[in-house]
C-alpha cells in the first residue's frame, strides 16, 4: 500500500513512491528539471503547458516502478503563489506567474495605498507585495486589458494542472492561503480584495470539504496511468506546508529552516480557536484546516549559491566547501543587500535589487561568494529574531544547505542556536505523501521529526556575526528605506 507523491517545483519537479511508514520506495524517484524564463523589468516566469507536461513525465516515470500496482492515494506539493489565467475552456492565456515576478511592484504600491495594509494582512497572512495574486491580477488587467474579457479563471499552477487530470479548478486550503486573497478568519475568499478586484470568488475555484479529496483522473488520464484509477487524489497544498510536515515540523516547538532555490523559516502549529496576531513582516498560510504555518520567506536561497558558483567561475563543490569552512566570518570586508529577486520577508520591497559594497582591488571571487552567503544566512537570522519565542529547535531541510554543511554551521554561528539537519532528504515530497495517507485514513497521524547532524554556534563566531548584521542593516536602511524609498535601480525597470 503506497502513496503516490508529487512536487513541482520551479527547478525541477519529482515524483516518487511512499510506503505507510513515509518511507521512500528506492527505486521510484524521478526529476525532471525546468527552466526558468528571466527577464528585465521583474520577469520570472514558466511556460504553463510545458511545466505541467514535466510533471507528467516525472508521474509516467515513477508509474513503471513495481510498487506503483498498490497505489491507494496520491498527494501533492508544489510552490505558493502562483498565478496561471485560463480561459473559458481551460486553456492558459498567461504563463505560470511566479513568487519572484515582480513587475506587478506598482500595482502593489497602488493597493497599499487604496486599502488598509493592516488589516488585510492580518485577515490574509499575506503583505500586499507582488508575490501574491492581487498585485499580480491587477498588473495583468494593466498590462493586457483584454484578458479581462477572456479570463475564465484565476488559479495556482495545481489548480490549472487538476483541471486537467482530475476536471476540477477546486482548491485547498493550503493553496489558497498563499495567494494573498484567502480570509483565514472566514476560511473563504476575502470578500474586500475580490471586490477590489473585480474578480468573482467563483473564478478563484471552489474549497473542499475536510478532508479535502479530489476525484480519480478523468477516463482519458486513466488509460495513461491505469494504475491511478479510482484513486482519490489529496488535494494539492503548499510545498512549505509540505515541507514542514516531511521533516517532522507540526509543532509549536519547532521551526522549520528551508533553503531550496527560495528559503523559509516556518512554524507550523495547531491554529487553535483564534489565530494570534501576525507579527509584522512575517505571513501566515495552512497547511489545512487544523493547522496554520507563520513565518517569512526569501525570494533567495540557493538560487543565489547556485548563481555564485556559474558567474564567478569558482571551484568545484569540495573544494568550495573546503576553503568557506576555513574562513573566518567578515573576513572579506564587505556587505552584500541579497536581493537578486526582490525582497520579501521582512521589509517587503518587491522590486529592492542585490547591492554589493566594498569592493577593492584585492577582493576575491571566494570574498564575493562568502559575503553573500553571510548576507542570505543573516536574512535568515532576521527571520528567527522576529519568529521565535524561545526554546524551539531548528530542524534544516533543503538541497541548499545539505550540500553544504559549511553553510550550515554558518547559520549555526549567526542564529546562536543549534540545528539539527533533517534526516528526510526530499521534505516536501514526503510531506505530500504522508498528507495524502492521513486524509485517506491510511495513518492516523503525522510523525515528528527524526533529526540528523546537529551543528553547534561557536560563541566568537556569533559575536562577529552581530556585528555584520549591524553593518548590513545600516546598508539597507541607507540604499533601500522604508517601503524602497530610496531605491536607485529597480526590478520594474528594464
Amino acid at each position: 500500500m503506497y502513496a503516490l507523491a508529487i512536487d513541482a517545483g520551479s527547478s525541477s519537479v519529482r515524483a516518487a513512491l511512499y510506503d505507510r511508514q513515509g518511507m521512500l520506495v528506492p527505486g521510484s524517484i524521478a526529476q525532471i528539471d525546468v527552466e526558468l524564463t528571466v527577464g528585465t523589468g521583474g520577469i520570472v516566469e514558466i511556460d504553463a503547458a510545458m511545466l505541467r507536461r514535466a510533471v507528467e513525465q516525472a508521474i509516467d516515470a515513477t508509474l513503471l516502478h513495481p510498487a506503483a500496482a498498490d497505489i491507494n492515494a496520491v498527494g501533492m506539493a508544489t510552490f505558493w503563489h502562483s498565478l496561471v489565467v485560463l480561459d473559458r475552456n481551460g486553456e492558459p492565456l498567461t504563463p505560470v506567474l511566479t513568487w519572484a515576478d515582480t513587475r506587478s511592484e506598482p500595482e502593489a504600491l497602488t493597493l497599499r495605498d487604496r486599502l488598509n495594509g493592516h488589516a488585510i494582512h492580518q485577515r490574509t497572512g499575506c503583505i500586499l507585495h507582488p508575490s501574491y495574486l492581487p498585485a499580480k491580477i491587477l498588473w495583468l488587467h494593466r498590462d493586457d486589458p483584454s484578458l479581462y474579457a477572456r479570463a475564465g479563471a484565476y488559479v495556482s499552477f495545481a489548480q490549472s494542472c487538476t483541471s486537467v487530470w482530475l476536471g476540477t479548478t477546486a482548491t485547498s486550503v493550503s493553496m489558497a492561503s498563499g495567494s494573498g486573497l484567502f480570509n483565514h478568519e472566514t476560511c473563504a475568499w476575502d470578500d474586500e480584495l475580490t471586490s477590489a478586484l473585480g474578480v468573482a470568488p467563483d473564478a478563484l475555484g471552489g474549497f473542499l470539504p475536510d478532508p479535502e479529496l479530489l476525484p480519480p483522473v478523468t477516463p482519458v488520464y486513466a488509460e495513461r496511468w491505469p494504475a491511478l484509477a479510482g484513486v482519490r487524489w489529496r488535494a494539492p497544498i503548499g510545498d512549505g506546508a509540505a515541507s514542514n510536515v516531511g521533516s517532522g515540523c507540526v509543532d509549536a516547538d519547532l521551526l522549520a529552516l528551508m533553503v531550496g532555490t527560495s528559503g523559509a523559516l516556518r512554524r507550523c502549529a495547531v491554529a487553535g480557536a483564534a489565530l494570534r496576531p501576525v507579527p509584522d513582516g512575517l505571513w501566515r498560510y495552512r497547511l489545512d484546516r487544523r493547522y496554520a504555518v507563520t513565518g517569512g520567506a526569501l525570494s533567495d536561497g540557493g538560487s543565489v549559491y547556485e548563481w555564485l558558483r556559474e558567474t564567478l567561475r569558482l571551484p568545484d563543490e569540495d573544494a568550495l566547501e573546503r576553503e568557506l569552512a576555513a574562513r573566518e566570518p567578515g573576513q572579506h570586508g564587505l556587505i552584500v543587500l541579497p536581493f537578486w529577486s526582490g525582497e520579501r520577508s521582512l521589509g517587503w520591497v518587491g522590486d529592492a535589487t542585490a547591492l554589493l559594497a566594498g569592493l577593492k582591488h584585492h577582493t576575491t571571487a571566494l570574498d564575493i561568494f562568502q559575503a553573500a552567503l553571510e548576507a542570505v544566512t543573516y536574512r535568515f537570522a532576521a527571520l528567527y529574531d522576529a519568529l521565535q519565542s524561545g526554546g524551539e529547535t531548528i530542524v534544516a531541510s533543503g538541497g541548499g544547505l545539505r550540500e553544504s554543511p559549511a553553510w550550515l554551521q554558518m547559520m549555526a554561528d549567526a542564529f546562536g542556536q543549534p540545528l539539527v539537519m533533517s534526516t528526510a532528504t526530499e521534505a516536501s515530497l514526503r510531506g505530500a505523501a504522508l498528507i495524502a495517507l492521513r486524509d485517506n485514513g491510511l495513518i492516523a497521524e503525522l510523525p515528528r521529526v527524526t533529526g540528523g547532524r546537529s551543528f553547534e554556534p561557536r560563541p566568537e563566531h556569533h559575536e562577529r556575526h552581530l556585528a555584520a548584521r549591524r553593518q548590513q542593516q545600516t546598508l539597507y536602511e541607507r540604499e533601500v528605506g522604508p517601503r524602497g524609498a530610496n531605491l536607485l535601480a529597480r526590478q520594474t525597470r528594464g
